[in-house]
């Protein structure tokens, strides 16, 4: 798909000690190290063409750089979610800025506090929506996105992980790049059975490398996974460049590449 303007945030010192993780997830962060991934990810949407809208950090808000879970996106409209952790909802004043700054029309899902849906919930084809039945997303959530959009929103059940693009994201036109694990082949039985077009299932091993980012003749891939990326080679057009990106230590504190960003075609 085509897009031309990014939301980003950055990175409250606070995500260390205060930021949200699985329970199985433990590990020391590396504070500089994230700062320079983070700043190599903006980079290189800009060099993709891309204007980017930075938010500043809040410090109040340990987990505001996963700007994707305060916003969907379709087209010209954009629903301003009501986040599933209550720690989060208050991502949503400086994001509908940041949306009315791009020029699209808000629908303010924040406005119906038993509504709730991350983006990271939130997989769009181009054509319908697939959004995570897990902790964070919930029925009426989904129903809200219908209603917005016009389009048709499937649920798919998440089993372990934290949303539905922790397993799977877009690689290209009707092309779903999954993880090749348990939890990646429930949801790939899931979408075949709720889609109501035909989709291409690319199964990678490594569950962090199931998210990328593709848009503009581009893939942002996390580096460091050399077997998932022959296999991203081998389903892509030979025009599409891969651009890979460490993504270590936003890891730690479950977040994948298109965490950090709302991509948006105005």
């Amino acid at each position: 798909m085509e897009y031309n303007t990014a939301i980003c945030r950055g990175i409250p010192t606070s995500l260390i000690e205060n930021g949200l993780r699985l329970e199985n997830n433990h590990s020391p962060i590396d504070e500089a190290l994230m700062r320079r991934q983070h700043d190599q990810y903006t980079d290189a949407l800009k060099k993709c063409g891309m204007k980017v809208i930075q938010l500043p950090a809040d410090e109040t808000l340990p987990d505001c750089v996963f700007t994707e879970d305060a916003a969907v996106v379709v087209g010209k409209k954009a629903v301003l979610t009501n986040q599933g952790h209550p720690a989060r909802r208050a991502e949503a004043k400086e994001m509908r800025k940041a949306l009315e700054q791009a020029g699209v029309e808000v629908f303010d899902m924040t406005e119906e506090p038993d509504s709730h849906v991350d983006g990271g919930d939130v997989l769009f084809t181009g054509s319908e929506i697939f959004i995570g039945d897990s902790k964070r997303s919930n029925k009426a959530g989904a129903e809200f996105l219908r209603k917005s959009f016009g389009i048709p929103v499937h649920q798919i059940k998440v089993d372990e992980g934290l949303h539905l693009k922790s397993n799977c994201s877009m690689l290209g036109l009707n092309k779903i790049i999954i993880s090749n694990d348990k939890d990646g082949k429930s949801m790939a039985r899931g979408i075949i059975a709720a889609a109501e077009n035909s989709y291409t299932f690319v199964f990678v091993p490594d569950i962090k490398a199931s998210n990328v980012v593709s848009f503009n003749k581009t893939v942002f891939i996390p580096a460091g996974y050399p077997k998932s990326r022959e296999i991203i080679e081998d389903n892509i057009a030979k025009d599409i460049e891969i651009v890979e990106l460490g993504n270590t230590e936003l890891s730690k504190v479950d977040g994948c590449l298109t965490c950090c960003s709302v991509l948006i075609n105005v």
